[in-house]
């Protein structure tokens, strides 16, 4: 039984088959010589080659009417949203109503949250500022009404 080599491939097959045992291929003309002795011999590229593993892009998740996603919360404000904002804040009771919304708000921008809480902590301070100044003009009037009253006694 002679051995028999594929011109595709170059693996030997049984001499009684007419298809390659490797490759599949069909080998009418065949070479009966081993590839060692026919110095060119190169076997040929494969015919068909698989293609590289490409990972398929997520697919976006079912879309529902009437979802619409939220708003951006790290976008940056305008110059324009920012006039806006200090002139809501110069109304009295409704720029600090306002304030409280936008500093404890959960879908608020972040940059708004922050202005608002900024602007909250400075009204504190001024608020205990204010507090104190009353507090030592109260206590002043006071020791020197005191005074006063020492003072002019008949």
């Amino acid at each position: 039984m002679a051995t028999k080599y594929c011109e595709s491939c170059g693996s030997a097959y049984d001499s009684n088959s007419s298809f390659c045992t490797n490759c599949g291929k069909a080998n009418i003309n065949y070479n009966a010589s081993a590839p060692s002795q026919n110095p060119t011999y190169q076997p040929a590229p494969p015919q068909f080659q698989q293609a590289p593993y490409q990972a398929t892009p997520p697919q976006p998740g079912p879309t529902y009417p009437g979802y619409y996603p939220g708003p951006d919360l790290n976008a940056p404000l305008s110059v324009g949203q920012y006039v806006g904002m200090f002139l809501i804040n110069a109304i009295p009771l409704v720029g600090f109503i306002v304030l409280l919304v936008w500093a404890f708000s959960g879908s608020t921008n972040t940059n708004k949250k922050n202005f608002a809480r900024a602007n909250l902590i400075i009204l504190l301070i001024v608020l205990v500022i204010y507090i104190a100044i009353i507090l030592i003009t109260v206590f002043i009037l006071a020791k020197s009404a005191s005074n006063y009253n020492n003072y002019y006694r008949y």
